[in-house]
């Protein structure tokens, strides 16, 4: 029997309620229909004002290939389709990614996570590293930034749409026979029923 897993979101309040998440087909369609709301309704406000802003802040918080390949389609359908149909609202649209490490893709390799900095950099898409989600309200993300100086600065930051890339964690079920089964605690490779 397989069960299969779960968007995590840490316990992060705010983030179950408001971020859309990328874990199975019901999640794309639910994305798609919030990025075409956000930039009909940014459409109705003038060129400049901050809900236009707002609405037109794409965010995408995880910086593992989920996270960093999502990110980079947003903006190529921003560059190559968006910018076709409708070219003010396109040149508005931000689409940041926020990481709680170093670097994006932190399992692979330095060159690798190197070469997709690059990538960020050359297509607009404005990469927020060491910060971590604190809260997700309606309309706004609050998060603490970890400068070079060891210190912590909060920063707010508006967005239209939220999409949630930052892993999977086991279903309800799962962690119940966790509870359940004391060779679990030291299983490392997920369910071990029986015979680790």
């Amino acid at each position: 029997m397989g069960v299969g897993a779960q968007p995590t979101t840490f316990g992060i309040p705010g983030v179950a309620k408001y971020a859309s998440f990328l874990k199975e087909l019901p999640d794309s369609v639910q994305v798609r229909k919030k990025l075409l709301s956000a930039i009909e309704r940014a459409s109705l406000y003038p060129a400049g004002s901050p809900e236009r802003k707002r609405l037109l802040s794409f965010v995408v918080v995880g910086g593992g290939p989920t996270g960093v390949e999502f990110a980079g389609e947003l903006q190529d359908y921003v560059d190559e389709d968006l910018h076709k149909w409708m070219p003010e609202i396109a040149d508005e649209v931000k689409v940041t990614l926020i990481e709680a490490m170093p670097n994006v893709l932190n399992a692979f390799s330095k060159k690798l996570w190197s070469y997709a900095h690059e990538v960020f950099t050359e297509t607009n898409i404005d990469l927020v590293l060491n910060t971590a989600v604190k809260n997700v309200t309606d309309t706004t993300i609050t998060a603490q930034k970890k400068l070079a100086d060891g210190k912590t600065e909060t920063l707010e930051i508006p967005y239209g749409v939220l999409v949630w890339a930052t892993g999977n964690a086991p279903r309800d079920l799962t962690k119940s026979l966790f509870k359940k089964i004391p060779e679990q605690n030291t299983a490392r490779r997920g369910f071990c029923p029986s015979i680790c």
